[in-house]
């Protein structure tokens, strides 16, 4: 999960600050995001049973609360 939080953090960074000193648009960098999206399917469904299983009790009450927004 952790490296999985990484592959979600690292491309908006890279697009955002290191696309700009390079003179490339921020919407290039959005582009191969919507690319890498659109190919997502191909992977194959995820079992959301066996992946909220496996996770630590924290995350999971936290990604319970924040999606019914309960404070």
């Amino acid at each position: 999960m952790f490296k999985a939080g990484w592959m979600v953090l690292v491309p908006p960074r890279v697009g955002f600050f290191d696309l700009a000193p390079l003179g490339l648009p921020v919407s290039a960098g959005a582009a191969v995001g919507i690319v890498l999206l659109l190919a997502a399917p191909a992977c194959g469904p995820i079992d959301t049973r066996k992946v909220l299983k496996g996770a630590p009790g924290q995350i999971v009450v936290s990604l319970l609360r924040s999606s019914l927004r309960i404070r």
